[in-house]
């Protein structure tokens, strides 16, 4: 069985909460007397679930956020979430730099951050799959296939939110 936890929510033993909805802070979880955990939408959860989603409100399997829920998004990181503003800045600084390929950046990232997150070469693969894979959704980055290799450029709205 998958442990939906790692990716939704998740309230720790020790009442640190995992996973992505809250330290996107969307959601919030608390634990009652009985020892029951209850999840429910923070402020901004709650308007970004009222956004208009190509996806579930149209069908439409083409993107999949529109520009408002974009902006929302990332409007919502910059202020809010630091540590997926700095990564995702962190990222777009390296293709600046020229570093375009998906090996040049794991080794940029092991050399920057494998001692402080202890990560084996696996770890550093995946959580550089992820945050490309979200900055890829949200426009700030493109792909461009050049045989059996991919390089990644920064979008001009990457470039604006570099500058905020």
């Amino acid at each position: 069985m998958v442990n939906k936890g790692h990716f939704l929510a998740y309230m720790r033993k020790d009442g640190i909460l995992d996973g992505a909805m809250p330290c996107l802070r969307f959601v919030n979880l608390k634990r009652n007397e009985r020892g029951k955990v209850f999840i429910g939408l923070t402020e901004a959860g709650l308007i970004f679930a009222k956004l208009e989603n190509p996806v579930i409100d149209q069908q439409n399997f083409e993107r999949s956020f529109n520009e408002k829920e974009i902006d929302f998004y990332l409007t919502h990181i910059f202020k809010n979430v630091k540590g997926e503003n700095s990564a995702i800045k962190w990222l777009l600084r390296k293709l600046i730099e020229g570093i375009v390929v998906r090996e040049d950046i794991n080794n940029e990232l092991k050399k920057e951050f494998s001692q402080v997150w202890n990560a084996s070469d696996a770890v550093i693969n995946t959580q550089r799959a992820g945050l490309m894979a979200r900055m890829y959704e949200l426009g700030l980055i493109e792909k461009k296939k050049m045989g059996i290799n991919v390089r990644y450029n920064i979008t001009d709205k990457g470039k604006n939110f570099l500058k905020k």
